[in-house]
């Protein structure tokens, strides 16, 4: 199927048409009608994109991407490290059957003028909308040789526009960059567990038309992903939520979210998550790996643990665990609490640790 200007922008940019679709199936409907889902902007950037966007983490297959642009989801982000290099594999191939014009894409970079390079030699085209800077170093953010790498791309036409990712120290990462006003668009970890540290600084972002994109949003497992997703985009510094898909039901699933998100909408519900991520969901705020005196990689253990544990991405959880120097693993720990003093979720950290290490091995 190849998609034209015409057809997506009747289903997608005005967003308020219905596509008639009859190749597949949504439950137990031979055919359905597609509502493109509810769009909003990146303020500064003036950059409409889909309330969902299509993650790519564990993603093996094209269709999924064909299936979100059905139903209007054209916003994609991806990395050239996802699924051992399959993922930005799929998304090319997807972007084959698509009209370049139609799709947004984002990619997670370190903005080395080559890499990024060979990474849209391998998406087949010349440029993405939004590049991704990732880091989990306060330090880096601000500084000068990350916005001349970024102005060199932009010059070259690679790149358009300048994001920040970050799943470690992520309160104090999403500052930085904040400060710098040189971000379009910041992309935290964020969950239950850290919107009390990281919404205000969102929510100032905002007021500068810096647009607010959601990952990792499900850590932790408690309530139902609409639950919290629709308390989520009831904050309206958050333009869009990432969540990685892996099959055409993953993309029907947020979809069809989308369409009624503000059902989910509950003060009382969000509270109730709220409480529940005490002691249980991880920050994502680094101070553990700043405390350890031993190096052991906490927080990325945690993380490799809930990709295994509550991602179901069991085998990119145990690679990247594997991939650790045995004086960085779980079993370096030594139990001396200078983690737990320090953690903002009041975390048994050497006891997740312990888990962690069953659960990777």
């Amino acid at each position: 199927m190849s998609w034209s200007r015409r057809d997506f922008v009747r289903g997608a940019a005005l967003g308020g048409a219905a596509l008639a679709m009859s190749a597949k199936t949504i439950g137990a409907k031979a055919q359905t009608e597609m509502q493109a889902v509810p769009r909003r902007k990146f303020e500064r950037i003036d950059l409409e994109v889909p309330v969902m966007t299509v993650g790519t983490v564990p993603l093996t297959d094209f269709a999924p991407i064909l299936r979100a642009m059905e139903w209007g989801i054209n916003f994609v982000h991806t990395c050239s490290g996802y699924a051992d290099g399959k993922a930005i594999e799929m998304v090319a191939k997807a972007m084959r059957e698509i009209d370049r014009e139609d799709i947004v894409l984002g990619i997670k970079t370190r903005l080395e003028y080559d890499s990024v390079m060979r990474d849209l030699d391998v998406l087949g085209t010349d440029h993405v909308e939004i590049a991704f800077y990732h880091s989990t170093e306060p330090a880096e953010p601000g500084q000068e040789q990350v916005y001349e790498d970024f102005l060199r791309l932009k010059e070259a036409g690679a790149v358009k526009f300048l994001g920040l990712t970050s799943h470690g120290a992520v309160p104090e990462v999403m500052e930085a960059g904040l400060q710098t006003g040189w971000y379009d668009v910041l992309m935290p970890a964020y969950n239950p567990g850290n919107a009390a540290e990281v919404d205000p600084i969102l929510e100032r972002a905002a007021e500068q038309g810096v647009g607010g994109m959601v990952m990792k949003s499900l850590r932790g497992g408690g309530g139902e992903a609409e639950q919290v997703w629709g308390n989520m985009l009831a904050k309206k510094h958050w333009t869009t939520i990432c969540w990685s898909v892996r099959t055409d039901g993953d993309v029907d699933k947020m979809a069809q979210f989308a369409n009624d998100w503000e059902r989910w909408v509950d003060a009382e519900t969000e509270v109730a998550l709220t409480l529940a991520a005490e002691g249980r969901v991880c920050a994502s705020c680094g101070s553990c790996d700043r405390l350890c005196p031993q190096r052991v990689a906490v927080s990325d253990i945690l993380r490799y643990e809930m990709y295994a544990a509550e991602y179901g991405w069991v085998r990119r959880g145990k690679k990247l665990y594997a991939s650790l120097p045995p004086s960085r693993s779980a079993l370096a720990c030594t139990d001396c609490g200078a983690c737990v003093a320090g953690c903002h979720a009041h975390l048994n950290i050497p006891a997740r640790l312990r888990v962690a290490h069953r659960v990777l091995s």
